[in-house]
């Protein structure tokens, strides 16, 4: 770390003594009679957004004074706003060459540190800024902010309750102090400080989203579903499932269930138990693991375990790997499941998914599927799935696996009808190149607590 500290502070010396500054279009700057209204003409352009306006004016004052530390923290902001955060710390750093004390230098290099993800480096300035001036509320919010990023939600939740004592009328606090709140897991406390927004901004999206969501959260939930698959001829039958799952959220991050099914399959009748769980392992990486057993099981398998990682590969944009592994009665099989989610928006994403499967008598098969979600409210979802290959993806039996090759779709909606009830309909259509089409109904009554 003193390596690091070294190697800047030469490099700002080296910048502020030995390289000129370089300037925009080729053109050559005018020596400055008065820097500091030079400077008010830089702290405009900045304001109105015009960087390279800002920066040149920043550079033709520094040209004459280099030791002007107002004009070089100017010039820093404005390197930062571009996203040139390395330059912008070198200014920062060759400010403080001059003046270690100075608190805009100071504060502006902590803001930039905390950019690049260096919260230890950001919080070992900000704390002491902030006791220093412990009446400011700017250094409160920001060592607030940065100890919220660096996931210390306790520490920055009391330091926004303490900002916001000094202004109340403060919406960026309320709002921070929500999130902290709800990230901590304060939910109660998280839905008054949204309240508190939306008495200043009375139609805020977020305030509004997360108050609902909030208020439809629950530690508990059942859900009750049965479906009903109709076959055409020359099947003519009726394929049905009846399941109760009970999940219930330890914490924001883990939600596990238990699963108890009757399976009714090509005139035989099964059961089935099970669990799973739902996790988040870190941010923008997700897990799901599921254990099914049905041990005398004839038709579906008596065997079951799947699992699915998932993980943000950029902004708006996820990758999923997905694997399964089937015991029937007479042979095993191991499925692969990669594919990716792209969100439109808050409220809607679509995905795709490959099914490949490989059975252990040489059998193989392959499936994709296709979906999109949209949520235009907290409590109502509409989904709409398109499928085609081998039915794979459903894999509750083994001619699902490798016999049926079919296409189709499903619609389904789900809604919460009051904070502690909900319901969820879809109808599934698939037509089959050499076996019966069919049509699936199901519904699901969800209990909330």
């Amino acid at each position: 770390m003193r390596t690091c500290k070294s190697s800047r502070v030469i490099a700002a010396l080296l910048i502020t003594v030995f390289i000129p500054l370089r300037y925009t279009n080729g053109q050559t700057p005018t020596t400055p009679e008065n820097p500091d209204k030079v400077l008010s003409r830089a702290i405009e352009e900045h304001r109105a957004g015009n960087f390279s306006e800002a920066k040149s004016l920043c550079r033709t004052i520094l040209d004459k004074y280099p030791h002007y530390i107002d004009a070089r923290n100017i010039y820093a902001r404005v390197l930062s706003f571009e996203s040139h955060l390395q330059e912008s710390l070198v200014q920062y750093d060759s400010a403080l060459v001059y003046d270690e004390t100075n608190e805009d230098a100071r504060f502006g290099k902590a803001q930039v540190l905390a950019w690049m993800t260096k919260f230890p480096e950001s919080l070992s300035i900000l704390r002491p800024l902030a006791q220093g001036k412990p009446q400011n509320t700017v250094y409160l919010t920001e060592l607030a902010k940065v100890q919220f990023w660096f996931n210390d939600f306790s520490a920055a939740y009391d330091n926004f309750v303490k900002a916001y004592s000094l202004d109340t009328t403060s919406v960026e606090v309320m709002r921070w102090a929500a999130r902290a709140a709800l990230t901590g897991e304060r939910k109660d406390d998280a839905a008054v400080w949204y309240r508190r927004v939306l008495r200043e901004i009375p139609h805020d999206p977020e305030a509004q989203f997360e108050t609902t969501r909030i208020w439809y959260s629950s530690e508990n939930e059942i859900q009750v579903q049965y479906t009903n698959e109709s076959f055409g001829p020359p099947l003519d039958q009726h394929h049905g499932v009846l399941s109760l799952e009970y999940y219930h959220e330890l914490s924001k991050n883990w939600k596990p269930y238990a699963r108890l099914a009757r399976v009714q399959k090509f005139r035989v009748t099964e059961s089935q138990v099970g669990a799973g769980v739902y996790g988040l392992l870190s941010y923008g990486n997700g897990m799901f693991a599921q254990l099914l057993l049905s041990p005398s099981a004839t038709v579906i398998p008596r065997f079951d375990i799947s699992g699915e990682l998932s993980e943000v590969l950029f902004s708006g944009v996820e990758a999923i790997l997905g694997m399964r592994f089937l015991i029937f009665a007479k042979t095993q099989v191991l499925l692969f499941s990669p594919g990716a989610l792209a969100y439109v928006s808050e409220r809607a994403w679509i995905s795709g998914k490959f099914y490949v499967a490989r059975t252990s008598n040489g059998q193989s098969s392959l499936a994709f599927v296709a979906s999109g979600v949209y949520r235009p409210t907290e409590n109502f979802t509409i989904r709409l799935t398109g499928f085609g290959g081998d039915e794979s993806f459903r894999a509750t039996t083994i001619d699902e696996i490798v016999a049926f090759q079919s296409r189709g779709f499903l619609l389904g909606m789900k809604t919460r009808l009051t904070k502690n009830f909900g319901i969820d309909g879809f109808y599934q259509s698939t037509s089959r190149s050499s076996q019966a089409s069919s049509n699936l109904l199901g519904l699901a009554l969800l209990a909330y607590f």
